[in-house]
């Protein structure tokens, strides 16, 4: 295969229907033409972090908080049927669970359906990695332990909640994202996706080119293998 292609979107914010911009995504999804074949949802996938229940999953919540039930059955279980490869990653709003903040389904959620908070897969010859909600402490060692296993060369595609720069992006620490850098700036980085702030956006950072699909809108990626070109547009 020559051409990979791939939805990012973010901040659905299920509560327990999505949020209204998002409202179409799922069948403007089905709709494109290309096959697009993988699907990433880049954090606060819900607004509570809530399935229904609190303390240890074990007190039925009054009102309608099933925001996981939500997310399951009207975006990722629809867009599976269809044969889309959907993967998710936590955002600050999925863990804003109940006291004493113990249970969290939403994590648990994630946990169970790619093996952790961080993981990484192969589709042909392109390497994702999920660092979570940013790429900071235990998950930036693991970024530096999955780049190790890489070629230099190896395209790869990071995607994680927080964003570099703009509006709400002092939620990481700027000596932070310069760790960050200097763990990626000798490896083929082709694509930075993120969420958090509720619109779409594209820039570049450090010479890398970054997505943020917070917005009405989400970004269908597209990577020729054989050019080594990654395109962009939004949807």
């Amino acid at each position: 295969m020559t051409k990979i292609v791939f939805i990012c979107d973010s901040d659905l914010h299920f509560n327990p229907q999505i949020r209204v911009e998002k409202e179409n995504h799922v069948e403007k999804i089905k709709a494109q033409n290309d096959n697009p074949s993988i699907i990433l949802l880049i954090g606060d996938l819900t607004d509570t972090g809530s399935d229904g229940k609190k303390i240890l999953g074990c007190i039925p919540i009054s009102g309608k908080h099933k925001e996981l039930q939500g997310l399951k059955t009207d975006f990722i279980k629809p867009l599976e049927d269809s044969g889309f490869s959907v993967y998710s990653c936590m955002g600050n709003h999925d863990d804003y669970t109940y006291f004493p903040y113990i249970y969290k389904p939403i994590e648990k959620f994630i946990k169970e359906k790619h093996g952790n908070l961080c993981y990484s897969f192969i589709k042909d010859n392109l390497k994702f990695i999920c660092l979570s909600k940013c790429p900071t402490e235990s998950n930036l060692t693991y970024l530096k332990t999955q780049l190790s296993n890489n070629s230099p060369l190896q395209p790869t595609v990071l995607f994680f909640h927080y964003n570099l720069i703009g509006k709400w992006s002092d939620w990481w620490k700027e000596s932070e994202k310069e760790d960050f850098y200097q763990a990626i700036k000798e490896y083929n980085i082709i694509l930075i996706a993120t969420g958090h702030i509720h619109s779409t956006s594209q820039y570049e950072w450090k010479n890398y080119k970054v997505i943020t699909c917070g917005g009405s809108q989400m970004i269908k990626c597209t990577y020729d293998d054989i050019q080594k070109i990654l395109t962009t547009e939004f949807i």
